[in-house]
């Protein structure tokens, strides 16, 4: 006879737990999910700034590379040895005189002011060439007058605005082959392309299918056979040059012939720069009365503005740009991380002075009195302010500080501002 065995299980008392034994309850789900969003969309908020990152990593590269390849090319071409008319003659097609033109230095072998500093930038003016000069050597433009300094002088101004010193900006040049000025401008054109602009941004074209990798695309020259591989070349550079060497006490600042010379050399590294100058928007034709074809932009890619020196302590300077409000514009597109040039004037050495800063901090525009400011902090060399041997701007007349933006504060000093600078490379070169 068989008997039934009796198992009792028991059961646990869920009644004290905070959920029952069939799972979580939907408010528990959705206080889940909206932590899993949280997350993901913090993780999602992280991939633009990686890639701003890595953008910015490469760009940073690449005006390295551009930079020292520059000052190699300085170096190795010994470009300052023909600057100061040890080799050959540099020479700048904005400054006319007798036939052709006013070499900066006149003949071969003559000794160099040393005030006078020169900016080399056969880019630009290679570039702009058509625009002022045709085949006969004829100036079409009489607005090559202002790209003779660098940066350019605008044509809204007359030499000795207080606002605008010449004698502060720096001599634009080129090379030049013994040829022509025309001949030489335009046959060198793509040399100078070549030389003075960064190729390593190659250009790809659209792919022929959608599983395909872009195409390289690659420069024929006219021909059917491929010469070199196309690039965007949005990275240029340009030089600036001024000397390091004390006046001599018997020739003053002409520079001796014999013997090394000392030159505070900068590569200037643009991306994207903007070749518009003035004699395409200067608003002067041919004949030289004003016209309205092409108005000035608010904001010149190359423009010059009177500032205050609030402080400058150990390589770190405040300034105040000051403008009327006609010329507010100069005070826009001056980003962080830019870089601007400094211009004064050294009373010991009787010569202009140049140097590179960088911008790390930017204000807000806003007036002050009839005139509109805007504060800047950079870094870079030690700038001075004494009144008897800094660098600052003076009376033309009394050789001492004076205000000349109309702030009622002093020193000032000139400050040159540009579109597209991501980088300055300088050194001091011994020129033999």
């Amino acid at each position: 006879m068989n008997r039934r065995r009796q198992v009792f299980v028991h059961m646990p008392d869920f009644s004290g737990l905070p959920f029952g034994p069939n799972g979580l309850t939907l408010l528990e789900v959705l206080i889940a999910l909206f932590v899993l969003i949280v997350a993901v969309l913090g993780l999602i908020s992280v991939i633009p700034l990686a890639a701003r990152g890595v953008e910015e990593a490469v760009k940073a590269d690449r005006t390295q590379v551009c930079g020292l390849t520059g000052m190699y090319t300085l170096a190795s071409r010994e470009i300052l040895s023909q600057a100061d008319g040890m080799k050959h003659r540099i020479c700048s097609p904005y400054a006319w005189a007798d036939v052709l033109l006013r070499p900066m230095v006149p003949t071969t072998n003559t000794p160099l002011d040393a005030r006078q500093g020169y900016a080399i930038d056969p880019w630009l003016i290679a570039q702009t060439a058509e625009y002022y000069l045709n085949g006969n050597n004829q100036v079409i433009d009489p607005g090559f007058q202002y790209l003779d300094r660098f940066p350019y002088r605008p044509p809204v101004t007359s030499p000795g605005d207080d606002w605008y010193w010449p004698e502060l900006t720096l001599k634009r040049v080129t090379l030049l082959a013994p040829m022509s000025l025309h001949q030489g401008v335009v046959a060198q054109k793509g040399m100078w392309l070549r030389v003075f602009r960064a190729e390593d941004d190659l250009a790809t074209g659209d792919p022929l299918d959608g599983s395909d990798r872009p195409t390289l695309i690659f420069n024929f020259g006219g021909g059917t056979r491929p010469l070199r591989a196309g690039a965007h070349g949005h990275y240029s550079w340009l030089a600036t040059v001024s000397s390091e060497d004390p006046p001599d006490p018997q020739r003053g600042n002409l520079l001796p012939l014999q013997g090394p010379r000392r030159y505070r050399l900068a590569v200037v590294v643009f991306h994207k720069r903007s070749l518009l100058t003035p004699v395409q928007y200067d608003g002067i034709g041919p004949s030289g009365q004003p016209t309205t074809e092409e108005p000035a932009p608010e904001t010149p890619p190359e423009r010059t503005v009177v500032a205050t020196v609030l402080g400058s302590v150990t390589g770190t300077v405040t300034l105040k740009l000051v403008v009327p409000p006609a010329r507010s514009g100069y005070l826009e597109n001056i980003p962080a991380g830019t870089w601007v040039m400094l211009t004064g004037w050294n009373p010991i050495w009787d010569r202009a002075v140049h140097e590179w800063y960088k911008v790390i901090s930017v204000g807000e525009v806003y007036t002050e009195g009839v005139n509109v400011v805007r504060e800047i902090t950079a870094i870079g060399r030690e700038w001075p302010i004494d009144p008897t041997t800094g660098w600052c701007l003076r009376d033309r007349a009394s050789a001492e500080y004076r205000d000349f933006n109309g702030d009622g504060q002093f020193p000032d000093v000139q400050v040159c501002l540009f579109d597209g600078v991501v980088g300055v490379y300088w050194t001091t070169m011994e020129v033999f």
